[in-house]
């Protein structure tokens, strides 16, 4: 069982005193008399995380809807399933422990905080990918000739994307990449806009969700540079297709060259959405808390200690917040888009 020294105790000096050792100066003895602190206690305290993480307006701002994932961690808005692992509902033994442990960040072990915060996010995108499949579904299950107003706004935005995407790749080989960059522009549109709702998250605040998304339009673009060039044409592409003696001779430099810019461009996809989504839930996080500070000032004169509602200083962020989640959306599938591009065909290319 875990023991305390006397010193970490209120009045552990005087119950020190009272255990001095022998007279002569030779070592004391440990007493069996030194408070003990009961393991279920300590299990408890540790299942509930210690609840001062995130308690108050002194503690990070854990409250309402802002606040850090621990010491050092920047701040952000608390999403559900910060909120369900700091609450009564996590304590070991309940049911609801059972389910909620798997998504606590809250964890000692860094490696299991860390994929539980994985979880978190796969949780996060498939409530987008719910929500990109209910919308469409419901815009489409009657359609007329005369559409209602859900039908027309999904038809525009599906046309106006159709229509920008093949003014790039052109008519002829346009159309086969529409379903893929289409899906791509939804999925991380309304994951970066999910953010936005309280107790929700972008789950590509994350460095480890958006690498997956760089890495599918990676392998989507080498896949599509060999089906339709075919073996030879996409060697020749890698290494630049090489006219004449001397560029032969750099074809080994310029497939070396070539291999790593094919590397990189997924990882540059990745950090640009997620240093942009993180910065949002940051910026987001701050005036939140700075809201529930601020307040706390105002009301403590008049004896309310405990703060967990602020001034929203963070309102007027959100439409920044938008409008920059949306443009990374775009940039992200249109990025796509050329590189998918600069893997067709040249000669066949279509403007």
């Amino acid at each position: 069982m875990p023991t305390h020294d006397a010193s970490e105790i209120p009045g552990g000096e005087d119950a020190r005193s009272g255990h001095d050792g022998p007279a002569d100066g030779s070592p004391a003895q440990p007493s069996d008399a030194s408070p003990r602190v009961p393991a279920h206690e300590v299990e408890t305290d540790r299942a509930a995380h210690g609840g001062d993480q995130g308690a108050g307006p002194d503690a990070g701002g854990g409250g309402a809807h802002a606040g850090g994932h621990g010491e050092g961690e920047a701040p952000e808005l608390e999403n559900l399933w910060n909120i369900l692992a700091k609450s009564p509902l996590n304590k070991e033994g309940t049911a609801t422990h059972r389910v909620i442990k798997h998504f606590d960040p809250y964890v000692e072990d860094p490696t299991q905080a860390s994929l539980h915060k994985m979880n978190q996010n796969v949780f996060f995108s498939l409530i987008s990918v719910g929500v990109v499949w209910y919308v469409l579904w419901l815009a489409m299950r009657r359609r007329a000739m005369i559409p209602g107003r859900l039908q027309s706004a999904v038809e525009m935005v599906v046309e106006t994307l159709s229509n920008f995407f093949l003014g790039i790749l052109g008519e002829k080989h346009g159309r086969r990449y529409l379903p893929f960059l289409l899906a791509l522009f939804l999925f991380i549109l309304v994951n970066n806009l999910l953010g936005l709702v309280p107790f929700m998250k972008s789950s590509t605040n994350l460095f480890q969700s958006n690498i997956v998304l760089g890495l599918c339009v990676f392998f989507y673009v080498q896949y599509s540079g060999l089906r339709y060039n075919g073996p030879k044409k996409y060697f020749l592409h890698m290494v630049g297709n090489p006219e004449g003696a001397v560029m032969w001779l750099m074809s080994p430099l310029m497939l070396v060259l070539e291999v790593l810019g094919e590397l990189i461009k997924p990882v540059s996809l990745s950090l640009r959405l997620f240093g942009n989504i993180m910065g949002e839930d940051i910026l987001l996080g701050v005036f939140a808390m700075l809201g529930i500070m601020v307040t706390g000032a105002l009301l403590r004169p008049v004896g309310i200690e405990h703060v967990w509602l602020g001034i929203p200083l963070h309102f007027p962020f959100l439409f920044l917040a938008a409008l920059t989640s949306t443009i990374q959306a775009l940039i992200f599938s249109l990025l796509s888009c050329v590189y998918i591009l600069l893997m067709l065909p040249h000669d066949e290319e279509e403007r």
